[in-house]
């Protein structure tokens, strides 16, 4: 959407304007204020999450509305919030809030509009290795931003290859003076991994394990998913990092199966080329995907099976990717 004031778009007095995926409008940013300035009679917003994060989350979404209540709750100068409760409601606001929604939501289930297929949803629990198991500890323990930490225990349970970037970094941190950059060795390489010496002690023995031609443990159960699906069939695969994806592009094709990537730093054109080839290419039968950039909003039901190989912080998101493969 152009966010010019004099484009026709915002000159022009509509009768009526939709919002598909209403929720991108959270909070007060460019998405919010464009959507804002449109001239309309009416408004309707579509989504199937409209709470992203916190339940204050739909009041632009009641705002491009033009929603009012007696409480004020929609009003832009009030807050759904309960000071101090950082966005949440109290029990007793949530009850007015539920009211004021009873008003203007129209809710509909899926099973309530149309028959799709069942969903069998199966939880696979990975054993690591000794040696992953001691490389995630050390991820997890020895930095002392816990937010970063978390972020690298993550990556250190697909596979320790995604520190090998940071490794610099967090030896530096700890003192040590040891030089990685220039012995880790990228994603088409030996793919060896760095020299033993520049790891910290408790690390050395399990040196080969950062090298990308190592088999990670939750690696290893992605492929047995994908080889175990039927011939015919194909699968959606969603990852939280990048680097995730090139390891199971390489390890798919070292297997003769057709394989691609969908991402937010794929131009415009070359995404909807992707989903066209996995759509119509009888060949690829993988596709791997960016939860961030195709969590919503996508239509795959080519897909028979998604894989999501990482939790997400937004189980909505979760859903909403699991979704896109049943539709009609």
């Amino acid at each position: 959407m152009s966010k010019d004031p004099k484009d026709p778009v915002f000159l022009a007095r509509w009768y009526r304007v939709i919002l598909d995926e209403s929720h991108r409008i959270v909070g007060l940013g460019a998405w919010y204020k464009a959507c804002m300035a449109l001239q309309k009679l009416q408004g309707l917003c579509l989504t199937g999450t409209p709470f992203v994060n916190k339940l204050s989350d739909i009041q632009s979404q009641l705002r491009f509305l033009e929603v009012t209540d007696e409480g004020g709750l929609a009003a832009e100068s009030a807050g759904f919030a309960v000071r101090g409760t950082r966005g949440y409601f109290s029990k007793v606001s949530a009850h007015v809030v539920a009211d004021l929604l009873a008003n203007c939501v129209r809710y509909r289930r899926k099973v309530d509009v149309i028959q799709l297929p069942n969903l069998e949803i199966k939880t696979v629990h990975v054993r690591q290795t000794q040696g992953e198991k001691v490389i995630h500890e050390w991820a997890r323990s020895d930095i002392k931003d816990f937010d970063m930490a978390w972020v690298r225990a993550r990556q250190a349970c697909d596979h320790p290859f995604l520190l090998m970037g940071v490794l610099g970094q967090i030896l530096k941190e700890q003192g040590l003076d040891a030089d990685v950059s220039s012995d880790a060795v990228d994603m088409y390489g030996r793919g060896l991994g760095p020299d033993p010496e520049v790891l910290p002690i408790n690390l050395q023995p399990f040196a080969r394990l950062f090298g990308h031609a190592y088999v990670s443990s939750k690696i290893r159960a992605v492929m047995d998913i994908i080889t175990g699906v039927p011939e015919g069939q194909k699968v959606l695969v969603f990852c939280c990092f990048r680097d995730t994806m090139d390891l199971l592009e390489v390890h798919t094709k070292k297997l003769k199966i057709g394989v691609d990537q969908y991402h937010g730093e794929l131009p415009t054109k070359q995404r909807m080329d992707v989903l066209d080839s996995f759509a119509n290419d009888s060949c690829m039968k993988v596709l791997l995907m960016s939860i961030d950039a195709g969590g919503v909003g996508l239509n795959i039901t080519v897909a028979n099976h998604v894989i999501l190989v990482n939790p997400w912080w937004n189980h909505c998101k979760e859903v909403g990717g699991s979704s896109e493969t049943r539709r009609h």
